[in-house]
């Protein structure tokens, strides 16, 4: 036996053979519900359609066509506002606004952005409309807010927004703040020159670099030796300036002036034991540079004994001068005796109380 069976999916009547009956003998159609009906007594069977679905027959071709009228007819769209939309003709047109517009192709439809450009920020113009912002010429500006009623722009971030209010400043310029409290950052006018100080101008100006004031400390370098140093060549006790070959070098000290007219201030000392020699004679030297006579020299003093073993010997040197020059330059303390030997930090060649026997020489640039 073969039946109707109407096919949700297709919207048609699809023929099911459901018994062995020969071809032709239709028995009965039975649909979805309803039970079965069985033809008339002219042998038909009637298939109506409803207010939806059309059911048209060829006698012609022998064919029966069904299909669906009006399927959207009842159904209807609704957006975020304007209330329920019915279709036209059986379709809806869905348009864009502003910088939003659709296309549709095949049974896709498409909504889209236009007009953007590359690394451009987008920005709200209204309710429809998207608005451009222009990336800055130079990597890391960053985007600043221009109000509640203006764009945002690529530009240089105010103190109160975090920012210093400036696009560059002078290089190794002081910083100091704006005029106001949410004023730009401001550099001083100079970095100065070598060795002055940083003066304030009072409340309303900006600070300059100046001139310390005559006697203020400018720099000062110190060197302190620890070890044992045995002098041991000749540095005679005579009427004779001391010359850069005699008495050995115990220490040095550079220093690079900040101004030629600044006044140096040399300070040295040092101390020891004697050799077994009598009448020693031990004496201290300055020094600067390849400069052969001694800038000054003092006498360690010594024990006029017959013997002046172990005898301590100790000198203090005071030295000052114009820098003259602004390139660096080196002053050394060299120590010996008139005959024999003296340890400096030791005694009869052993250093003594473990290092803190010390000798120095330290130098200070004073404002002239």
């Amino acid at each position: 036996m073969q039946q109707f069976r109407f096919n949700p999916l297709t919207h048609r009547f699809d023929l099911v053979d459901t018994s062995s009956s020969p071809t032709g003998d239709v028995q009965f159609l039975t649909g979805n519900s309803g039970g079965p009906v069985a033809p008339d007594g002219g042998g038909n069977i009637d298939i109506v359609g409803d207010s939806t679905i059309d059911v048209t027959g060829n006698p012609g071709t022998n064919t029966l066509t069904i299909s669906v009228t009006n399927p959207a007819e009842d159904l209807t769209i609704t957006g975020n506002t304007g209330g329920a939309l019915a279709p036209t003709a059986g379709n809806w047109n869905i348009v864009g606004s502003g910088s939003i517009t659709t296309s549709g192709a095949v049974s896709t439809l498409t909504a889209e952005l236009t007009g953007l450009t590359n690394h451009n920020i987008l920005a709200g113009a209204g309710t429809s409309t998207i608005t451009k912002i222009p990336p800055s010429n130079n990597a890391g500006i960053p985007l600043i807010s221009q109000g509640a009623t203006l764009d945002p722009i690529f530009g240089t971030a105010a103190v109160v927004g975090g920012g210093t209010g400036v696009m560059s400043n002078t290089p190794y310029a002081v910083l100091c703040g704006g005029t106001s409290p949410d004023g730009a950052i401001q550099s001083i006018a100079s970095v100065g020159t070598a060795g002055q100080v940083l003066k304030s101008n009072g409340a309303g100006a900006l600070p300059t670099f100046q001139n310390g004031s005559s006697g203020s400390i400018i720099q000062y370098q110190r060197t302190i030796r620890t070890t044992l140093a045995t002098c041991s060549t000749q540095l005679p006790f005579d009427d004779t300036i001391p010359q850069s070959g005699e008495g050995d070098e115990v220490m040095t000290v550079t220093i690079t002036p900040t101004s030629a007219s600044s006044i140096l201030i040399i300070r040295a000392n040092a101390s020891g034991n004697l050799s077994n020699t009598t009448n020693n004679l031990p004496g201290m030297a300055l020094f600067q540079d390849n400069t052969a006579d001694a800038l000054a020299a003092v006498s360690m003093g010594s024990p006029t004994s017959s013997s002046s073993l172990n005898a301590s010997s100790n000198g203090t040197l005071f030295y000052s001068m114009t820098a003259g020059t602004t390139s660096a330059t080196t002053f050394k303390i060299r120590c010996g005796c008139n005959s024999g030997s003296i340890f400096i930090n030791g005694s009869n060649a052993s250093r003594q109380y473990g290092g803190v026997w010390t000798a120095y020489i330290e130098v200070t640039e004073i404002q002239a």
